[in-house]
């Protein structure tokens, strides 16, 4: 495990690093196990698994409590030839991983090659432990892919993932462009807050969001973000399915997703804007045509 760097109960400081075109089975760049490390201003490029049930082209995070500021990950790709490879960039599991990120870039990773990839840059929750949380504050997500579930990210987890501020552009799935939410219908946390979804794509549901929920404890919200010329076949911007699918959704802006904006039900806790004018004009992150107090 870590091709490049691997941690095991530590905390080291690791600043101004280039980990690039590095290999392993779990965390070609890194592998961090039971730790407090800090990383920032560094570089995860171009790394890539060499085996069956590759996790974590970038890094894979197990039972962490690192906290990533100001790195990009950049054309990382988890790719072999088996049933669920995780997260092009990232791989998050075990019940105590809670990782922090902080103006972090996502770009142009990838999970492919196998049957149910899941998490083109990021993905939390493996198959067999679905468990791990995260945050996410000021990263941007653009044209990450997988051939499966979550363009950007995949959510299958019992923990929480928080998105504070973040941008999703060009990413691309089968279902879940930008983020997939719970495939299984597990008890699941999520929470956006201020984010942007533009142009994000899939083939089947969910151009930005895919989310299922079978219990009506699953905390699903968001709030003050903007879904705009998202495509999918249904749920242009929102997919939503399950037993008890039922999401909070208040003060977002929804403009031309593809067919409509929202396939399923939601609970609006805020009135939201529908418009076909995406204009920006005065530069606040929401179309000139929607007033939302903000």
């Amino acid at each position: 495990f870590g091709g490049g760097i691997s941690v095991s109960s530590g905390a080291p400081l690791i600043t101004g690093c280039e980990l690039k075109s590095n290999h392993a089975y779990r965390g070609s760049g890194a592998f961090l196990y039971l730790d407090a490390s800090s990383i920032s201003s560094c570089t995860f490029t171009n790394n890539n698994g060499y085996s069956d049930s590759e996790d974590g082209g970038g890094i894979c995070a197990q039972n962490s409590r690192a906290n990533i500021s100001s790195t990009a990950f950049t054309g990382n790709v988890v790719d072999s030839c088996s049933y669920d490879n995780m997260g092009g960039a990232v791989c998050v599991f075990g019940a105590a991983s809670n990782l922090g990120f902080s103006n972090c870039t996502f770009s142009n990773n990838r999970a492919s090659a196998c049957v149910a990839c899941r998490g083109g840059a990021v993905a939390i929750g493996v198959s067999g432990d679905e468990t791990g949380s995260a945050s996410f504050v000021g990263c941007a997500f653009s044209n990450n892919t997988t051939n499966h579930a979550g363009g950007a990210i995949a959510m299958n987890s019992y923990g929480v993932l928080t998105i504070d501020t973040c941008t999703f552009s060009g990413n691309d799935a089968n279902f879940g462009g930008a983020i997939m939410m719970n495939e299984f219908g597990t008890v699941g946390t999520l929470l956006i807050d201020d984010c942007r979804f533009v142009g994000n794509s899939v083939g089947s549901n969910g151009g930005a969001i895919w989310s299922r929920q079978n219990a009506a404890n699953m905390q699903r919200t968001i709030t003050d973000s903007v879904f705009s010329l998202n495509s999918a076949s249904q749920g242009g911007a929102l997919w939503l399915e399950g037993s008890a699918s039922l999401l909070r959704i208040g003060a977002c802006a929804f403009c031309i997703n593809d067919p409509t904006a929202i396939a399923g039900q939601v609970l609006v806790t805020e009135p939201n804007c529908y418009t076909s004018l995406c204009a920006d004009n005065n530069g606040n992150g929401f179309p000139d045509s929607c007033e939302i107090t903000q």
